[in-house]
């Protein structure tokens, strides 16, 4: 359950991104590589946030 939490905040921070258009295959290897990091990394987004007062 707590994972399935985990990824779910994730992805709602997917959702926030641009998809850049006319996307060559390398363009989208990194925007899919950027979508992975917000469903692994938002934790420290957060704290960073936390951290700085905004």
């Amino acid at each position: 359950m707590i994972a399935f939490t985990y990824i779910l905040i994730g992805v709602f921070f997917c959702f926030h991104q641009k998809e850049p258009v006319d996307q060559t295959r390398e363009e989208q290897s990194i925007y899919m590589f950027v979508l992975l990091g917000w469903i692994i990394l938002w934790p420290l987004f957060l704290i960073r946030i936390f951290l700085k007062g905004k």
